[in-house]
């Protein structure tokens, strides 16, 4: 990874990115052109999630018992990084109703692989190989100095003393905004890193991560929408995100899945498509 200077860091090269997902993912997608990005907070692995924060939480409270930060609570900060985005955790431990520019601080994510029929991806996110993988090419359309921001696709950090470099200085970041500002949440801003850090176990997925943030710095605003979970009583918070800087490259069909509809989608897919773009088959074999 890059400069940490702004809150994602631009990659130097985007590879093709494959969005592994079921039947249903592809049908949304080939009829809105979009994709969707979801709520951080519903992810289906919250352990995603603790993993960055926790590192995070750990780095600021090893500063505040270091040094000595005037009338910021520091040890206070690290537990709510702790609890983040969780709003009625972080209210909890500030005893508060949050600002209405944390409020608006609602991260939202999608997952690709730069790994191409990958077993990891079949297993994990397209129905244990009956969905698709959708490859797609990024384009570096427009890319506005602040806009960049919502739409790069971002690389996942697997390497344990990578991890710890990166959560070191988003800790930076966070404790000198939490002592210079007079809104005790803007730290919040500052943590959009923190979902590039994922376990070393989990580096067979070569994941990359689309995010958006709906905030006061955003010029993007895309209307939050809820579905039912599969899994979970709790409803799913989802946003849809235009793959119009996205250029359709190739579609796999699952190890169970149906060839026909790879095809289909193709030759009626919405947004950019690479000339030579085709559907293809896994090669992977699963078991019955």
């Amino acid at each position: 990874m890059a400069d940490q200077s702004s809150i994602f860091t631009r990659p130097t090269h985007v590879p093709v990115l494959y969005h592994y997902c079921d039947l249903g993912g592809l049908k949304g997608m080939l009829e809105s052109g979009n994709i969707w990005a979801t709520n951080i907070e519903d992810l289906a692995d919250e352990t995603e999630l603790r993993y960055g924060t926790d590192k995070v939480a750990n780095e600021v409270l090893n500063e505040s018992r270091n040094l000595i930060h005037g009338n910021i609570d520091l040890a206070r900060v690290a537990n709510a990084v702790r609890v983040f985005p969780s709003i009625l955790d972080m209210m909890r431990v500030y005893e508060d109703v949050p600002s209405a520019s944390f409020l608006n601080n609602e991260f939202y994510v999608s997952c690709f692989s730069s790994a191409r029929d990958s077993l990891p991806g079949w297993n994990s996110f397209s129905d244990r190989g009956k969905g698709y993988a959708i490859g797609l090419k990024y384009n570096w359309v427009s890319p506005c100095s602040d806009q960049f921001k919502h739409y790069d696709p971002i690389e996942m950090v697997y390497a344990e003393a990578e991890t710890d470099r990166v959560a070191k200085d988003i800790s930076k970041k966070v404790i000198q905004e939490a002592k210079e500002s007079n809104d005790k949440y803007s730290w919040v801003q500052k943590l959009g890193d923190v979902f590039t850090l994922k376990a070393v176990d989990f580096e067979s997925e070569k994941e990359w991560r689309l995010i958006w943030t709906e905030s006061a710095y955003s010029s993007h605003h895309y209307p939050k929408r809820t579905r039912e979970s599969k899994v979970s009583i709790r409803n799913i918070r989802y946003v849809e995100i235009p793959l119009d800087q996205w250029e359709l490259a190739e579609i796999i069909s699952g190890p169970r899945a149906d060839f026909a509809n790879a095809k289909y989608a193709v030759s009626k897919w919405k947004g950019p498509v690479a000339n030579d773009c085709k559907a293809t088959k896994s090669a992977i074999r699963l078991w019955r």
